[in-house]
């Protein structure tokens, strides 16, 4: 016999793959994503055909046509909640964006999967469910995207010049654009203290101490989106002035 050996079989005799032309084929079983109970020898009828089965192996491997939100509304933090559907979906199924592990997944129905998107780096990653078993979706098209945000700017600081001169400690305001809750503030690399978001154009935050002379002021987005350097610095003098 020259069958084909169907796809969901393996030749276990011949070690041939599904859709391959073994002459013979004596034993076989299940192939990977597959389960059955098999207790035949397969027989072949007109050459060049599929076994002539009468036993099948049926697909148990999940797939994965749909994923919402496509792009990740809060950036590399990740956090968004996915909603996931395919087949064959089990209780206990978890699912994997990229390879990083998403939180609090829950078994909705075989046909759907919700979870919490673990934070990535930027890029586009596939959507992979995992069924208890082991068995697990084969990567498609199906995508999530994390993209950084528009960095924030910074058009101002007061005071310019620290009243405490090296000791830092002075509330700081600066000023700029696209600001968001979390945003943190450095000074020449070093970080404020007690930042605090007031609004898109504004916050405040504790100068820290440094060394005499004049420091770039750097709002970083939680979203790793950070202003650039610009002229906008904070001076620190090693004594009073006139």
């Amino acid at each position: 016999n020259t069958c084909k050996v169907p796809t969901g079989f393996l030749c276990t005799s011949t070690g041939d793959a599904a859709g391959t032309t073994p002459g013979t084929c004596a034993t076989f079983k299940c192939d990977t994503g597959y389960t059955g109970n098999l207790s035949t020898t397969p027989t072949c009828t007109t050459q060049g055909d599929p076994w002539d089965f009468t036993e099948t192996c049926v697909g148990t491997r999940p797939t994965v046509t749909f994923v919402s939100p496509v792009i990740q509304t809060k950036k590399l933090l990740g956090g968004d909640i996915l909603t996931i559907m395919g087949t064959l979906f089990v209780t206990g199924a978890t699912v994997g964006i990229g390879g990083d592990a998403c939180t609090s997944v829950t078994f909705v129905g075989a046909t759907t999967i919700t979870c919490v998107a673990p934070a990535k780096s930027g890029g586009t990653y596939a959507v992979v469910v995992t069924n208890p078993d082991k068995s697990f979706s084969l990567a498609t098209t199906v995508v999530v995207t994390y993209q950084s945000g528009a960095p924030p700017t910074v058009t101002d600081v007061s005071p310019i010049i620290q009243p405490k001169f090296l000791l830092g400690g002075d509330t700081l305001t600066i000023t700029g654009t696209l600001f968001v809750t979390g945003a943190t503030v450095s000074i020449g690399g070093t970080a404020c203290s007690d930042v605090t978001f007031g609004s898109a154009t504004s916050v405040t935050c504790i100068a820290p101490a440094k060394l005499g002379g004049s420091y770039p002021v750097v709002v970083t987005n939680p979203d790793s989106g950070f202003s650039a350097a610009t002229t906008v610095v904070v001076k620190y003098n090693s004594g009073k002035f006139n």
